[in-house]
Order: C-alpha cells, then structure tokens, then sequence
C-alpha cells in the first residue's frame, strides 16, 4: 500500500514480485466496454487504496458509473488478516459477514450494512460511493480552506433539520453504537474525544504488551542458554551457518526435533516454567483487551464513514453540479449489486457483536499491569562479573528514575542488582520479570552490589505509572448519574430542580415512531409511581414548536433539549428511546434502550 498515493496500492498476484497496482487494474478496465457493470469485492489488508477505481470511464474525477465495489478497510488500514489475533481462525472478518449476508438472500448494498453492524474485526467496511462522497467533500473543503471535519459538521448540521429524512442512518449509527458498547454520534467533533482517549489506551496497553513481551523473552532466552549448555552438540546443529543451507523440509525436522528435546528440559524447570507460564499468561491478557480496543477503534471509524457519507450527500444536494449528482446516482446503483442465489439457500445471519464492556476490559488489563522499580539496566561487563562473582541474571543500572521506588529506596547508577537474599536471578535481565510479577505497596527484600560489597535493600514497588482513560459509554445500574446542567429547559422543570430525584430520563426525537408509542406506558408508569419524567431530546426549539403544535395526544410536561449532546455523550446514548430511571439518592437504577408495545 503506498498511503500517500492510493493509486500505488497493489495486490500480490502468483509468482516472484508480482503484482498489479489500482492505477495498472483502472486502465485494464478501461478496455471494457463502459455497458459492462464491475462490482469489486476486496478484503484484503489496506484495500481501499482501490476504491477509486470508480473514475473508471469517468471524466474529471468523476464516476463512470459502471465499476463500483465494498472493501474491507481504509488506504491506511491493515484489516482482519494482519492481526496476529485472528491467526488460525476461521469465519473472522469483512468477507465472512459480507458471505454471510449475502446468504440471507441481501444484495450487495444491504450486506455492506450488515457487515458494519456485525463485523466484530478491526476492519472499517467501505463502498466506492463513501469514497466519491469523501473526495467532494475534500475538495470543499480546499476550496473554502477550511479543515474537514468542519466542513463535514457544518453540512451535517443541515442534514439534521430534517433528521426525520435520515432516520436510516440515524439508526444505523446507533445500531453501531450499540454493537461495540459506544454512544452514537451526529458530528464528527464528538468523536474526536473517544477516539483519542481509545488511541491513548491502546498506545498503553501496546506498551504494557511490549513490556511483557520482553520479559518473556528474556526467560525464553535463559531457558534456550541452559539447555545449549547441558545438550552442547546442539550449538553446532543451530549455526546460522548450517540452517541457511538446509532445505524447508530438513529446517521442520530439525525444529521438531528441537522441541522433542527442548520441552522435557523445560518442564524439569519448575521455578522457571512458572514464572513462563505467568508473563504468558499476562500477555495473552494485555494481547486480547489491546485488539478489542482496536475494534472499537474502528467502530468510530466506521461512524466516521457514515457522518461523512450523510454530509456529502447533502452538500451535492446542495451546491453539486448535475454531472455530479447524476455521477453519485449511477454509482450507488452500481452498488445495487445482486448475485442470482436459488431460492431456499438464505442462510442464518450473523448476531451483533458481543465485546466486554469498555469498563470491563479496562478493569481486566488494570489488574495484569505490571510493578513498577523505574531503573534502566543492562547486563555487567564480563570482567565486572567475573570480579564480583556475579550471578548470570545480575543486572547492571544504568539510570534510576526520579521519584521511582528504585529511587526512593536508595538505588543509584552502578548499583547491581543481584536478586532476593537466596535466590539470585538466573536469567538475563531477570530483573524485569520479577519486579512485573511482584506485588506493590509492600517491602521486599533485594540484594545489591554497591563499590564489590553485597546489601540487602527493602524495596518498595508501585504499579506502572499509567491510567486508562475512560469513554463515555452507557452507565450501568448503581451508578451516579451524571448532572443535567447542560440541559436547557424547553418547558415545565427546570432540569436542576428535577436532578433532585427520583425522575426519569427519556431519550426522545420528534421522528421517532417507537417514542411516540411509548409515551402513553411510560407517563402511565409516571401517574402510577409518582416520579417525574425529563424528557430530553437534542431538537432545536423551532422543532420542538412545530411538533407540539400538531401534537394532540398527552405528553410529558418537562422537555428539555441537549443541543450539545453534552448528555447524550455522557450517557452513552446509543438508541431512540432511551429510559433511565434515577432514584432519590441519585443513582441510576434502571437503564433501557429500546421500546417494543409487545415486550
């Protein structure tokens, strides 16, 4: 993939550095005749870089209309396949759920739905139509040097005057929302925060991964030294040397025969084996709860796609030329793409994903942190530890950091660290190992070489210094509920005076055919409990106006408006209705999303 030109972008083709790239494929196409519809369907890592394949037989940028296609990912973006997390699995990505849907008996169009919704894989599904859309709105945004993201709010912004029209998408965003345990977005700027709080945890839990990663090689490594020196002909069975010119088939026996020897000398390591079986263990932790964060990462870059998608619509709508807007037409037909299945082959689709919730997950990776003693170290000179009668696991400081446990209990630079009183460290760069895996907040005892003299030193560890942000997903039963300030009253109670409890939330839109129909049961459940309802909607207050002088039927006295989504956001608002139910003390005691006159 080449991310600062698309065009570049290639697929591995059979035989030694071959390849096509998407410039190479669109003039391949062009030999069509344009009557000819090509519907691509790629899954592979950073296939995006082909979706402008859509100028095929088109003119100034435009679609031809007659070469349209679904991609798994973004230009930028590794998909499912490059996660080492999916190695070895089936059924795992865009091309298994778009399968799948397609199965159902859904046309091309509606399994890209689908597969948003369903796709529990970093992968960011995309259409050719979203890229179009994407590369009008750019070009606005040159033309009027603004930043993009501005412009694609300032045209979502209209769009939502008339949220009625895009009730769709609306739902499909929540759809999304719901999936991956987010809130659902109507703006590019609210997603800005989540998704840097999301990079923020995962650059965290990507180094936590690395910390354990190298503490698992270093025992790995010991383990690998001792064995060498207990079975010597096998140093010179594993020369680079000699393994660079053996054959694939005599390098597997070699490696199985490694093993057949390697894991019964392991096992006799019981202190060893133990300490193994604890950093793999925290690894695989930190591994999975890393690859859910990039998950939901690409669920909000997914909502990204779709508010762009909205937006660039209504620009062309707007301010497009006829070529454009007949360009945008043909295109989406293209998508419209339907495979002739016999009838009675509807397979079972897929359900929605199922992710831990954020705060799990965070939970999770918090109690597998590492400790922390805050020195850099290396092994000593091998004149140093002849000298000193070192361990083979002794370690070397080279800098101690300010205000660390190391620091605190009197460590300096030149200092080696020997291991507990009884237990010297064996491996190299022991050192690590054992301070992630020992407990914090209590004294522990360390011996140390200081000017060739032995000392015991208590030492102190802390947890690693790093904190997982927080997103703002849906609360759950028993917590605080979050203030109402930002609410602006349209009528009845003011919302501070509401917030004294007990009251009920109700997450509501003027189009919202499923709010209307709770409101008699729900202001029934009001009479009968006594408790008020806020009914808060983010509408504006000529909305508002224009609803409740056609509306007839009872309706909730307090309404107030979120114009900010402030509330929205902070109550992981993911659906249209949502009911919350808040008690005296004000705490959240139930949390709804959803209604059915059936249920």
């Amino acid at each position: 993939n080449d991310t600062k030109d698309p065009w570049q972008s290639q697929i591995t083709l059979w035989g030694a550095r071959a390849g096509i790239s998407a410039r190479q494929l669109r003039v391949l196409l062009e030999g069509l005749d344009p009557r000819v519809r090509v519907v691509t369907l790629m899954s592979q890592c950073f296939s995006g870089g082909f979706a402008n394949l859509y100028q095929t037989h088109g003119k100034q940028g435009l679609p031809g209309g007659n070469v349209c296609g679904y991609f798994a990912s973004t230009a930028d973006r590794p998909a499912y396949g490059c996660f080492p997390e999916n190695a070895g699995q089936d059924a795992v990505g865009h091309a298994f759920r778009f399968f799948e849907s397609l199965e159902g008996g859904h046309n091309f169009s509606k399994a890209h739905t689908d597969t948003l919704v369903n796709d529990d894989s970093p992968d960011v599904p995309l259409r050719t139509s979203d890229v179009f859309l994407l590369d009008v709105l750019e070009s606005h945004a040159r033309k009027t040097r603004s930043d993009l993201d501005t412009v694609i709010d300032e045209w979502l912004q209209k769009a939502w005057k008339d949220k009625a029209r895009f009730e769709p998408d609306i739902r499909l965003l929540d759809a999304l929302g719901r999936s991956y345990g987010l809130f659902s977005p109507r703006s590019q700027k609210e997603l800005r925060g989540p998704e840097q709080q999301l990079a923020d945890a995962q650059a965290q839990l990507e180094r936590h991964g690395k910390l354990w990663d190298d503490a698992f090689s270093d025992i790995t490594n010991g383990n690998l030294r001792d064995f060498l020196k207990s079975k010597p002909l096998w140093n010179a069975r594993l020369q680079p040397r000699a393994i660079d010119v053996m054959a694939q088939s005599a390098r597997r026996a070699l490696a199985s025969s490694l093993l057949a020897e390697l894991m019964p000398f392991t096992e006799q390591q019981s202190e060893r084996r133990k300490r193994l079986e604890l950093v793999a263990n925290r690894l695989d932790i930190v591994n999975e709860v890393s690859y859910r964060m990039e998950v939901r990462l690409a669920a909000m870059l997914r909502m990204r796609t779709l508010l762009a998608n909205i937006a660039g619509r209504v620009l062309l709508e707007s301010v497009g030329t006829p070529a454009q807007k007949k360009a945008l037409a043909q295109l989406v037909q293209c998508e419209q793409f339907a495979l002739p299945l016999p009838k009675g082959e509807a397979g079972v689709e897929k359900a929605a994903p199922t992710l831990p919730s954020y705060e799990d997950d965070l939970a999770q990776a918090q109690a597998v942190f590492p400790a922390w003693l805050g020195i850099e170290f290396q092994p000593p000179a091998e004149k140093l530890a002849a000298r000193l009668k070192l361990p083979p696991g002794a370690s070397l400081i080279r800098r101690v950091f300010p205000n660390s446990p190391a620091a605190a209990a009197g460590l300096r630079t030149g200092d080696v660290v020997v291991g507990p009183p009884g237990a010297p460290f064996a491996d190299n760069n022991q050192v690590r190992s054992w301070t992630m895996l020992s407990p914090t907040q209590q004294p522990l005892p360390l011996v140390v070489v200081r000017d060739g003299k032995s000392r015991t030193t208590n030492i102190t560890l802390s947890p690693y210094p790093s904190e997982l942000p927080r997103l703002p997903t849906r609360p759950k039963e028993g917590e605080h509920a979050q203030s109402l300030i930002p609410l602006e009253s349209y009528r009845g109670q003011a919302p501070a005076k509401l917030a004294q409890g007990p009251y009920v939330l109700f997450y509501w839109a003027t189009w919202c055919g499923p709010c209307k129909a709770a409101v008699p049961e729900l202001m029934q459940f009001s009479s009968t409990r006594k408790i008020p309802i806020l009914a808060v909607t983010d509408e504006d207050r000529g909305t508002l106006d224009a609803f409740f002088a056609k509306r007839k039927q009872p309706f909730p006295d307090n309404v107030a408006s979120d114009l900010g989504r402030t509330t929205f956001v902070t109550y992981g608002i993911s659906a249209t209705p949502t009911f919350i139910l808040v008690d005296e003390t004000n705490t959240i005691v139930s949390y709804v999303r959803g209604y059915n006159q059936q249920q």
